[in-house]
């Protein structure tokens, strides 16, 4: 009987964080920044321990991927270039800065890992590392809510 209830309560236990699992990885639409306006109010991403910039964008170009590999998302994201002074750019972080310091970064999309580059990604949930090495750039798509920590980034 004993062995029973325990089985039962961890296999709701399961089930349980099966669907929290589910909602946290169901694509959110992106969110503008025009509509994001004080600082943590969207996805954001810090540079705690970056040995090279990190790249992050205020867009996404669809709502079915969750990633790109390219240098430059395609239109109308990233249209207005590499600039923190309009929406649908991109910019970059370096340690120690946060993408909550930047108006029109309140709520990023995406980041991208540079060609060559490892980096490590703090999701809150655990750390994922995306290794580039002898491989192109990777954009990442995060959800408009998402607090991402980079825990190690380096280039070579």
């Amino acid at each position: 009987m004993i062995r029973h209830a325990l089985r039962r309560r961890v296999l709701g236990l399961a089930a349980a964080f099966a669907t929290v699992l589910a909602l946290l990885t169901v694509p959110a639409a992106p969110a503008s920044a025009g509509e994001c306006y004080q600082p943590y109010c969207g996805g954001v991403v810090y540079n705690a321990n970056g040995n090279a910039p990190v790249d992050i964008a205020n867009c996404w170009f669809n709502d079915l991927s969750w990633s790109y590999a390219d240098y430059n998302l395609p239109k109308p994201c990233m249209e207005n270039g590499w600039t923190t002074g309009n929406k649908n750019a991109a910019w970059w972080l370096n340690r120690g800065e946060t993408s909550a310091n930047y108006y029109y970064f309140y709520d990023v999309d995406a980041f991208r890992v540079r060609p060559g580059c490892i980096l490590d990604m703090n999701t809150g949930f655990g750390t994922t590392r995306w290794d580039r090495r002898g491989l192109g750039p990777l954009w990442v798509r995060i959800g408009s809510s998402a607090r991402y920590t980079v825990t190690y980034h380096q280039c070579f």
